[in-house]
């Protein structure tokens, strides 16, 4: 081992020959243990995977635990080998949908489900019941004048011969004779009557008191009989070619073709209203229990405007329908914030390849604002697409007007599925259009812009604008919340360097490695540092070619731990030893006084000889020195 005579520790030198520097080294605040440096030690690397937190698994442990993974004796390989149950979200989900996709070969019998239990009317059958008359009790019976002539029976077994007398003149049968008239018009021939014979009007000729036809004619599927002027006759084959400017006025109301001219009625009436006034549910049984669809404020609030969202039947997003699926959507005027004079209903739906699909709208009024009535049943349709729903009434308005429609319910439902299809069928927007803003909750809804304006022109915004140039003299703009007010304390024009951002320049990036305090050395100056200096001549293959010094946790660690102390311990006392007469075996030994200058042995003077003159070699100053002379 190499002679390591002394350890640096902050930057002190420390001699590990001498014991008072090693005495300093002991009392150090060094880690000396992986808890000491929140490290995880050695023996807390586990071999198999258990549930500890604090215990981290070895490379072979982990490898050990994902080879039993799927060693059960159900293995995807064998269920599932597609994955198709684990796409679908489980076995449960998996089932249903395959069972939503089965065609069966019988659905009904006689329009009946279930525990199907025919009669005889099911069939167009009578019940065993039925009295049936036997053919044998039929009778012809052939009378002259009220007589009987002759009578036949089924069970006639021989022809039977009915003299029957065919009258020759009029008193046989007691008629008219050809010598009466009809409007003086003999009857011994054909009689033609013209209107003027009876007193009637020609058929090109005009009553002075006629009121109505006799029988109503239809006009373009519109019934006419002369009494009243015919309205809503040409609901079709009209073109926009054809119309012209002109009428009659219309009181108290508005055209369609006024809408389109003027914003304030071609409004979405309910744009940016409150969600509160907006409920969206969802059945998959059909209809026999509702659920909250959990839609956030800002959804429903979207369901309503041109935004629009997506709600699916069932709430089926990814998952297919069924006819058992249905999507309810009720939206209450006053507490969305609006009132009109509703006039159209615009939905836009996605059908997903679901067919027969409807909408059933039903009403309450604000008198009972809970109970619904249905108003009718249309059907929807568009991969996307609009359809337009007429409702002709006011929606909303204060309590006294109780005859006016409080909320409006959309039921939706589909009635067949198109196979390889999900038939998930969903509501985007749902629009209302009146030719009247009582009560609007913004400018979009009253006017159809989003912004207001005054007499001069000014435009007011709601909210945020955004736009990718802005052309115009930005002085002019106020209270204009800037995002950013200065940069760096700067403001106009401003122009960065590093250090208005506590960054270092480049031109204070050396290619030398130099002495600077604010300096930062390049990657070659490092580089060539480390090649002058020898690239690091303490190479661990030399210093520490079995790691025993890293392992023991450094140089101070290692050393503390191999250093061979000249003594290590004094009668088993370590640290500042103190001993006793008892630590060395004399505690029965008398404690007497040690010879010195001041206290000399009380030798007897019987012998008169006196000391010798010749002092001892290797004496020490202080020492006294007798001989006794014998």
């Amino acid at each position: 081992m190499a002679d390591i005579s002394t350890i640096t520790v902050d930057n002190v030198k420390y001699n590990i020959k001498d014991a008072q520097a090693r005495e300093s080294i002991a009392t150090l605040d060094i880690p000396k243990s992986p808890a000491d440096i929140g490290a995880v030690a050695v023996t807390d690397i586990t071999q198999t995977l258990g549930s500890s937190t604090t215990k981290i698994p070895s490379e072979k442990a982990v490898q050990v635990a994902l080879a039993s993974v799927g060693q059960g004796d159900m293995k995807k390989v064998d269920y599932d080998a597609n994955g198709d149950v684990k796409t679908a979200g489980g076995i449960d989900s998996f089932v249903s949908n395959k069972i939503g996709e089965i065609t069966y070969p019988v659905t009904s019998v006689n329009n009946k489900k279930g525990d199907v239990k025919l009669t005889a009317a099911d069939v167009g059958a009578m019940p065993d019941t039925t009295i049936i008359p036997v053919v044998n009790d039929a009778k012809l019976t052939i009378q002259k004048n009220g007589a009987k002539v002759a009578e036949f029976t089924a069970n006639d077994a021989d022809n039977i011969t009915a003299n029957i007398i065919v009258p020759t003149q009029a008193s046989d049968i007691n008629a008219v004779p050809d010598t009466r008239k009809v409007n003086s018009k003999q009857l011994n021939e054909d009689i033609v009557l013209t209107p003027a014979d009876i007193g009637a009007l020609s058929a090109d000729g005009n009553a002075a008191t006629a009121t109505k036809l006799a029988s109503a004619k239809k006009i373009n599927g519109v019934a006419f009989d002369g009494s009243a002027d015919v309205t809503g006759a040409f609901t079709s084959g009209l073109y926009d070619g054809y119309l012209q400017w002109g009428g009659t006025n219309i009181a108290n109301g508005v055209s369609p073709i006024d809408a389109g001219l003027c914003s304030l009625f071609a409004s979405n009436k309910a744009e940016f209203s409150h969600a509160t006034g907006i409920t969206v549910e969802y059945s998959n049984n059909d209809g026999a229990t509702w659920v909250d669809y959990d839609a956030s404020d800002d959804s429903k609030r979207q369901l309503l405007s041109l935004i629009g969202t997506t709600y699916f039947i069932g709430k089926k997003v990814n998952t297919p329908a069924t006819i058992q699926d249905k999507l309810r959507i009720t939206v209450n005027a006053n507490d969305c914030g609006f009132y009109t004079a509703l006039r159209k209903i615009l939905i836009n739906v996605r059908t997903n390849g679901a067919r027969g699909c409807k909408v059933v709208i039903e009403q309450s009024l604000l008198e009972s604002p809970t109970i619904f009535t249905t108003v009718d049943i249309y059907e929807v349709a568009g991969w996307s697409g609009w359809n337009s729903i007429p409702l002709n009434a006011p929606f909303g308005g204060p309590p006294a007007s109780s005859q006016q429609i409080a909320s409006i319910r959309f039921i939706f439902s589909i009635s067949s599925l198109a196979a390889s299809l999900l038939n998930n069928f969903s509501v985007l927007n749902i629009l209302f259009y009146g030719v009247s803003a009582w009560a609007t909750t913004s400018a979009m809804a009253k006017t159809g812009h989003l912004y207001e304006y005054d007499m001069n022109q000014n435009a007011i915004f709601p909210a945020q604008v955004r736009a990718t140039k802005f052309i115009g003299d930005g002085s002019q703009l106020t209270d204009v919340p800037y995002p950013v007010t200065s940069v760096s304390g700067k403001t106009g024009a401003v122009s960065l360097v590093a250090s208005d951002v506590g960054a270092v320049s480049t031109s204070d990036v050396t290619t030398t490695l130099g002495s600077s305090t604010t300096k930062v050395p390049s990657e070659k100056a490092v580089a060539d540092a480390i090649t002058a200096a020898g690239g690091g001549d303490m190479l661990r293959a030399t210093y520490d070619p079995t790691n025993a010094v890293a392992d023991a946790g450094g140089i101070v660690d290692y050393v503390a731990n191999n250093v061979s102390y000249p003594v290590t311990s004094v009668n088993t006392k370590t640290g500042a030893v103190t001993l006793n007469k008892s630590d060395i075996g004399l505690s029965n030994v008398d404690n007497v006084k040690q010879y010195s200058a001041s206290n000399p042995p009380p030798y007897p003077e019987s012998n008169k000889n006196k000391l010798v003159s010749t002092q001892p070699t290797n004496m020490n100053s202080g020492d006294i020195w007798y001989k006794i002379k014998s």
